[in-house]
């Protein structure tokens, strides 16, 4: 028997959340300017975050995957202003819901298009720097 577990319902629960659990606020995760105690469960295990499983099956390199990912959003944000595609009247063209996924086996948002732009006129240099000598290919 296979069983998968609901994580979009258990990253949104209201009772831990709060009634606007849907809604993206990264703020609930500050208190008093610092990041929140995790959310333990009785046995005083961190049930925070459920993406990378639970219990004795837990993925081993989830802190490694963790720590990667913030440094690639990290590098991603220090190099780039992510903005939103403009229409034909120079309008952002955001997502009409911002809650609209694609349904499946793993849940993620639905595609949208944005805009890249560098942060300094320094940054194709240092990327293309990066690229040749760590033999990155970039698309």
């Amino acid at each position: 028997t296979t069983v998968i577990a609901n994580v979009l319902s258990l990253h949104r629960d209201p009772e831990i959340y709060g009634p606007d659990a849907t809604e993206f606020k990264p703020e609930r995760h500050i208190v008093n300017g610092k990041i929140a105690p995790a959310v333990v469960d009785t046995n005083g295990k961190d049930v925070s975050d459920f993406a990378f499983g639970f219990g004795r099956r837990i993925c081993v390199g989830r802190h490694v995957a963790n720590y990667g990912l913030f440094i690639d959003i990290a590098c991603i944000l220090w190099a780039c202003h992510i903005l939103p595609v403009r229409d034909g009247d120079s309008k952002p063209v955001l997502p009409i819901d911002d809650d609209e996924v694609n349904h499946g086996l793993v849940v993620r948002p639905v595609p949208f298009d944005c805009v890249t732009v560098p942060r300094f006129p320094e940054v194709p240099a240092i990327l293309a720097v990066t690229k040749e000598t760590h033999g990155i290919e970039l698309e």
